[in-house]
């Protein structure tokens, strides 16, 4: 099946205007308020002004070490809440709310394992190839290598798009089938895909971070530096969460459009 853009972005809009009383309740929940916890509580270091990448990685590296805990659960509620969304929105059979909370705690581990399987067979073969190039000692080829790298890390993860919503939503809890299903379902729609979710991407980023930076002088000029500091946590708060949602129901809608229509509903179709 080729993968249509524009019909999964209108069945993701009826998705999110269909689900909104609930989707409101959840996302508040579960992905705005542990964000906001984190950035109030425990505020990620200040990047402005650091390119190091070694350094970025020792900051980051300082401030989990600091709250570890704290940090974990919070992270923990943030992806149980976000696989509960997407069980919402995706799954065929309507779950309440309890029931897409019990969907998503199901389908974590299954989750991170086959995520951790696809990183694991990239990593090998990424270090394959750069260990190839290194072995000439060829600067273009290590580049070239380096650049081939990207994009295989690119085409492995457009092509296991699809793994979270066969995980949650057809309970495919065996990571190695989870990622040949998804692998099956994205075949010849790569482009299509990319094409949909970097657009998707771009403008949410660049509207969120247009209305953050517009909230922030807002509130810096009615309450000071700390009250713009804060007026633009919750603003990046509530704006990652509407993003969240917003990416959530395009996957799901990209999901049920490649997959198919389950067996109940091509049973009713034909009765």
């Amino acid at each position: 099946m080729k993968f249509d853009s524009m019909r999964a972005w209108n069945e993701a809009v009826t998705m999110i205007k269909t689900n909104r009383d609930v989707l409101v309740a959840l996302g508040g929940v579960f992905l705005m308020l542990p964000t906001l916890a984190i950035m109030l509580l425990f505020p990620p270091p200040d990047m402005q002004g650091v390119k190091d990448p070694k350094a970025i990685v020792a900051l980051f590296g300082e401030w989990f070490q600091a709250h570890p805990l704290p940090l974990i659960v919070l992270s923990l509620i943030t992806t149980i809440g976000t696989l509960a969304v997407l069980a919402m929105l995706s799954s065929r059979h309507r779950p309440t709310v309890g029931e897409a909370i019990k969907m998503g705690a199901i389908a974590l581990l299954p989750l991170v394992a086959a995520q951790l399987l696809m990183g694991l067979g990239v990593g090998l073969a990424g270090g394959i190839i750069i260990a190839i190039a290194a072995a000439f000692q060829v600067g273009a080829l290590a580049a070239a290598a380096f650049v081939g790298v990207v994009l295989l890390m690119l085409y492995a993860v457009m092509r296991t798009l699809l793994v979270t919503p066969v995980v949650v939503n057809e309970q495919t809890y065996n990571p190695v089938k989870a990622l040949a299903r998804a692998w099956s379902l994205t075949k010849g729609n790569f482009w299509r895909l990319l094409g949909f979710f970097v657009l998707l991407t771009m403008a949410t980023y660049i509207v969120s971070g247009l209305i953050t930076s517009l909230g922030r002088i807002l509130f810096t000029l009615i309450a000071g530096a700390e009250g713009g500091k804060i007026g633009a946590s919750v603003i990046s708060s509530l704006l990652g969460a509407v993003t969240n949602v917003i990416y959530l129901a395009a996957l799901a809608a990209t999901h049920r459009q490649l997959a198919g229509p389950a067996g109940g509903e091509l049973k009713e179709t034909f009765s």
